[in-house]
């Protein structure tokens, strides 16, 4: 009979504490709290130049070519450009890649791989696709310069190349 009681003497005696302090329990309350998270699309691109040096060509590399074509890696410290995304939605998106570079110039050709290659031209091409990358995803791509038997000498070339990411 004792071990009935004490638990409900404990309770009696927690009401009484609580009520001789101040602390009365009037019920509870609720509120909402809400959280928007916008979808994100994001691409970062490395910095600095990637460079092809003809003077002084990487090890197996020959200037003038014995053969043609001809393939070079870049010579500049920098030897691929790394491109992060960024989604936190479901959606897909499309990553795509163009340059512009003088007319009669060398041609570029851009890899992920560093296998399957792809000449970069101003119509612009699909590098990758996906969707949700649960954090960033990152992605090196890689180019190298090709001379065909064409005739260049004399001047620097440049290409510039650009990058856009879009939902699908």
């Amino acid at each position: 009979m004792y071990k009935r009681l004490v638990p409900q003497l404990a309770g009696i005696l927690l009401l009484a504490l609580l009520a001789g302090s101040g602390i009365v329990s009037a019920g509870s309350q609720e509120h909402l709290i809400k959280v928007d998270v916008p979808e994100v699309l994001r691409m970062e691109v490395g910095e600095g130049e990637i460079a092809f040096n003809l003077t002084a060509p990487n090890a197996g590399e020959q200037y003038p070519p014995v053969s043609y074509p001809a393939y070079y890696s870049p010579t500049s410290e920098r030897k691929y450009a790394t491109v992060k995304v960024y989604s936190n939605h479901s959606r897909n998106w499309m990553m795509m890649i163009w340059g512009q570079h003088v007319e009669g110039a060398p041609t570029i050709e851009w890899s992920l791989d560093g296998v399957q290659w792809h000449p970069l031209d101003a119509g612009g091409q699909m590098v990758t696709k996906g969707g949700f990358t649960s954090g960033w995803s990152e992605f090196n791509v890689y180019y190298r310069l090709v001379l065909n038997g064409s005739e260049y000498g004399g001047e620097e070339y440049k290409v510039n190349v650009f990058y856009n990411l879009t939902a699908m």
